[in-house]
């Protein structure tokens, strides 16, 4: 499977940085800011991501998901995704 579309869920300047080193490589970098700070959003700015609005539309439209954050929020994230993520397969994912 080739990825093209990377999300990455992200809380401050260390998942900025990985974004950009991400673009860097050419791939396409959203992120979701639904409910995020203003500080948030100024660094996805900086760093050129898409937003999507949702985590929903985040794990729908993405070929893979990155968290980068501290133990804490990412456990909550991770259950987040594990919700939004027993939906229908979205029409970029592996069969078979």
């Amino acid at each position: 499977m080739r990825f093209e579309r990377v999300g990455l869920m992200t809380r401050g300047d260390m998942g900025q940085a990985v974004a950009m080193q991400i673009k860097a490589k050419g791939f396409a970098v959203c992120t979701a800011l639904d409910k995020r700070s203003e500080r948030s959003r100024a660094l996805a700015r900086e760093a050129g991501l898409t937003d999507l609005g949702t985590v929903a539309r985040l794990v729908a439209e993405c070929d893979v998901v990155l968290s980068i954050m501290n133990p804490g929020a990412a456990v909550d994230f991770a259950r987040g995704y594990l919700r939004v993520g027993s939906g229908p397969a979205p029409h970029h994912a592996a069969q078979g």
